[in-house]
């Protein structure tokens, strides 16, 4: 293109708008030769007089920037910015830019295609993890565009955003954009989805790629159970089996592995129901840690410490039934026994009424009738013994013990208070020898205990 000096050169801005102001920048004077076609199709400019930003259509439009940039869709102008832009012309040199000449009509010949096809782009969180147990994750972005990839949006809601939206993050223009960035769920456990939509140099804003990620914080619930459930367990055997059970209501449980005296950490069997079986001890203290770890890699804890020695006694071992009866408002005493000289008894789960001594005597007036599972234990310095003592309780007037009252009771009472000559005598005079001819003689015999139930 040549130059050609020119004296008194004047701009003239035309506007069919009323505003008289005008603010104007990005302005570069340059002499050329060039035929005029129409002004208003050469030349635009674009300003933006309010307090906020400005986001102007360019109806479809191409234009190129001072610095030859091509410029579609639509442009954002700051606060109190302007900005020119012009129509691309070609003279055959196989640029496109707006230093052209000899061209006779605007918009014609230019090496600029119109774009409607938006980005293709993906999204993923932590590589398509399936949980996080921390709501700092990283979101690997990615996406391709002929004209050029200029920004992408983030959301957790799936509808699309507008061009103008504030929450567009500017790129530099690239036909290939990758990058992976860090983002923030939110709170509370439960799924969590990330949308995320790229937008082209020509305003083209691509369909909406997401991505899922369940979010749980919360650790499992883990215990020994066996041989103990207590902190500390002594034993003259120097292998045992632990046992016991875990659960978690989030992603759900993954391992169970324990350490014996902080060595490395071995693989239990089964989850819910765990064991771990021919664990070796060292002679004194030996402290065993289960470790229970779910999907979302959150992991709790139980420990118990069993002190081994080979010359101690073993644990008690319950020797007394393990049934027992009693009767309402009679007084009950049941005494429970052991080998290897327990030093002290339990029972739970006893009837109302009814205690346990240091001594292993359970005693006292059963007030209801019913049947009672209990627990009894014997402990000695190495360990405990427990065993189910099964109590029941019966009401006075049931003599057989079946758990009702009735006239077999009746029966059974009537036989007691008249003996064997109970139905030897027809006092209804029917003919008959039963229940009924002694049930005159009941009421006074046995004063009507079992007429009103137990």
């Amino acid at each position: 293109m040549s130059t050609t000096a020119v004296t008194n050169a004047q701009i003239a801005i035309g506007s069919l708008a009323a505003d008289s102001l005008y603010y104007i920048d990005n302005i570069s004077v340059k002499e050329v030769t060039a035929t005029y076609n129409d002004a208003s199709d050469d030349m635009a400019i674009y300003y933006n007089e309010t307090t906020v930003s400005k986001v102007v259509d360019l109806a479809g439009k191409q234009y190129c920037d001072v610095n030859n940039n091509v410029i579609s869709g639509s442009i954002t102008l700051t606060p109190y910015t302007s900005k020119i832009v012009l129509s691309c012309f070609n003279n055959n040199d196989g640029v496109c830019n707006n230093r052209e000449t000899s061209e006779t009509a605007p918009n014609e010949g230019c090496s600029i295609s119109s774009d409607t096809t938006a980005p293709a782009g993906t999204i993923s969180i932590n590589a398509s993890a399936g949980y996080t147990n921390s709501t700092g994750v990283s979101l690997r972005l990615s996406a391709t565009d002929t004209t050029g990839v200029t920004g992408y949006y983030l959301s957790t809601s799936s509808t699309t955003p507008s061009a103008g939206a504030a929450g567009w993050v500017a790129l530099p223009s690239t036909a290939s954009y990758s990058s992976t960035i860090s983002y923030t769920l939110s709170i509370g456990d439960g799924a969590k989805t990330v949308y995320c939509w790229y937008e082209d140099a020509a305003g083209n804003i691509s369909t909406s790629v997401s991505d899922a990620i369940i979010l749980d914080t919360t650790a499992p619930a883990i215990s020994i159970t066996s041989p103990t459930t207590n902190a500390t367990y002594s034993t003259n055997t120097s292998t045992l089996t632990f046992s016991g059970s875990a659960s978690d209501a989030g992603s759900g449980l993954k391992t169970i592995t324990y350490t014996l005296n902080s060595g490395a950490p071995v693989l239990a069997a089964g989850t819910t129901s765990w064991s771990m079986t021919g664990v070796s001890l060292i002679s004194g203290s030996n402290t065993i840690t289960v470790t229970g770890t779910d999907a979302a890699n959150n992991a709790s804890t139980d420990t118990i410490t069993v002190t081994y020695s080979a010359t101690a006694s073993p644990a008690p071992v319950i020797t007394s039934a393990l049934s027992s009866t009693g009767t309402v408002a009679i007084a009950l005493s049941y005494q429970i026994t052991a080998t290897n000289s327990p030093t002290s008894f339990n029972a739970v789960g006893l009837p109302a009424a009814l205690s346990v001594s240091t001594g292993g005597l359970i005693s006292g007036t059963p007030t209801t009738a019913g049947t009672s599972s209990v627990t009894i234990s014997a402990a000695n310095a190495i360990g405990t013994g427990s065993a189910s003592l099964a109590l029941s309780v019966y009401s006075a007037c049931d003599l057989n013990r079946d758990g009702s009252t009735n006239v077999v009771d009746v029966q059974l009472q009537v036989n007691q208070a008249l003996g064997t000559t109970a139905c030897t005598s027809d006092l209804n005079r029917d003919g008959l020898c039963n229940v009924i001819d002694v049930q005159r003689d009941v009421n006074a015999s046995l004063a009507g205990q079992c007429l009103l139930g137990p």
